[in-house]
């Protein structure tokens, strides 16, 4: 057997022989009995043995159960229904009916509320099997169409997330992940990039009850010192969203919105290979252990909501001061986005072709304290956040709200159009909800 799925109350499997591959259903609640007839009587509970039958050279390599029986191949896809709704699936009511061409790599099928995702013959796009109602059947359509330069490498594995963020998360050949955050019912289905120190060999997604989530495991491996080190880690959802146990229901809105603010600063999480320490009563230690994996790096300390200095990790291990509660000690992580080129339209002209340049931005944040923004990756210009009359020797306070940063947008003869980017690779979190740029036109 290539696949296995339940359907239908039967059991059914994938087999390849040398006429192609075949479809063995079992008997209705006997999974064993793959027997076809019953007392020498053929009945509507006996086993089905249904073909797949297809013009090219056909390899079996998964089957998918939903509503219908989803079959993929190396050249085709199909699926297994009855012929008559109105009766059971039976020998003698069973259909085989052929969707696409695309052909499918042998990797299990994620299934996302009604949409099938698959991964294409050479692992390149992902496409998506869905029920059409104009047409009255099955049709297949490539969901990374505006994506395909993130799968150059080639998919190899995938897991899915419910909890919380609906991510579908993609293992490329390189060792990084793709992710494909998908809500049909908003319209939603965006791509992203994540690089790691090291390269990801396998991912499993397992629920977590004390964090209310669905949680990403990672088989990490690193070279150090010439050796290959391997670490089990886990994505962490970056800003905590458990429910704050000092904030009370007689609060005001505003004295929950300090509460969670700083909750938020002092529990988020936003570096690669992290390990963290929380110093226990009467607790006096001045190093933190563990840090094999990140031997000979320059890691990020991130203590008490605060950034403090970088420091080299020697013999698995980093100082840290004896009055420091909760220390997060990792690898940077360089986040970047650039939307497209900025076009403003004028009267008579779309705009495009037209020399545009960028004065300032405002940006629309959410419990933000780091980031930096500019035309290009070599003219970045760090966000402020700290107030002047902020107390000092305190960590900067998350911001939420509007932030006008000035922007050295100016283009050269030979450039056009306007181009952003923003980067954020310090310790802080940085959500951004919105960028407003003003433009203007020459």
């Amino acid at each position: 057997p290539k696949s296995g799925a339940f359907f239908r109350n039967r059991f059914c499997f994938l087999i390849n022989t040398d006429t192609g591959p075949n479809i063995c259903l079992s008997q209705v609640g006997d999974y064993n009995n793959f027997s076809d007839m019953e007392f020498g009587e053929a009945t509507a509970e006996c086993a089905i043995t249904v073909p797949v039958i297809n013009n090219e050279f056909n390899e079996g390599k998964w089957i998918y159960a939903k509503d219908v029986l989803f079959v993929g191949t190396g050249a085709s896809e199909f699926f297994i229904d009855v012929m008559t709704s109105s009766q059971a699936l039976a020998q003698d009511n069973v259909k085989i009916v052929q969707i696409s061409n695309v052909g499918s790599k042998g990797i299990m099928p994620v299934s996302i509320g009604s949409h099938v995702f698959f991964v294409d013959r050479y692992g390149l796009s992902l496409r998506d099997l869905m029920y059409d109602y104009y047409n009255d059947g099955y049709v297949e359509s490539d969901i990374s169409i505006l994506g395909k330069h993130l799968f150059k490498s080639r998919i190899v594995a995938m897991r899915y997330q419910e909890v919380f963020d609906k991510i579908l998360w993609c293992l490329t050949g390189d060792g990084s992940l793709v992710a494909m955050t998908f809500s049909a019912e908003h319209e939603v289905a965006a791509f992203s990039r994540h690089d790691f120190s090291g390269e990801v060999e396998s991912l499993a997604v397992v629920p977590d009850f004390s964090e209310c989530r669905d949680v990403l495991w990672l088989v990490v491996k690193r070279i150090i010192d010439f050796k290959t080190v391997r670490s089990v880690e886990k994505m962490e959802a970056g800003m905590p969203i458990n429910l704050i146990e000092s904030m009370k229901a007689s609060q005001s809105i505003q004295q929950k919105d300090e509460i969670e603010k700083n909750y938020v600063r002092l529990n988020s999480m936003y570096l690669d290979g992290a390990v963290e320490f929380e110093r226990k009563v009467d607790d006096m230690s001045e190093e933190i252990l563990g840090l094999e994996h990140l031997e000979g790096r320059i890691v990020k300390v991130f203590v008490d909501g605060g950034q403090e200095n970088d420091q080299l990790v020697i013999g698995g291990k980093i100082s840290i001061n004896k009055n420091w509660a909760r220390v997060l000690v990792g690898l940077p992580i360089c986040s970047q986005f650039i939307p497209q080129s900025i076009f403003i339209p004028t009267e008579g002209n779309s705009g495009i072709g037209q020399r545009q340049r960028i004065n300032h931005i405002l940006l629309v944040l959410y419990m933000s304290g780091g980031g930096k923004v500019g035309p290009d990756e070599n003219n970045l210009r760090e966000i402020y956040y700290r107030e002047c009359n902020a107390v000092m020797n305190n960590a900067t306070e998350l911001f939420s709200g509007y932030k006008e940063v000035l922007f050295n947008g100016a283009t050269n003869v030979l450039e056009r159009g306007a181009s952003v980017m923003i980067e954020n690779s310090s310790a802080y979190p940085m959500n951004l909800l919105a960028i407003v740029p003003y433009i203007d036109v020459n």
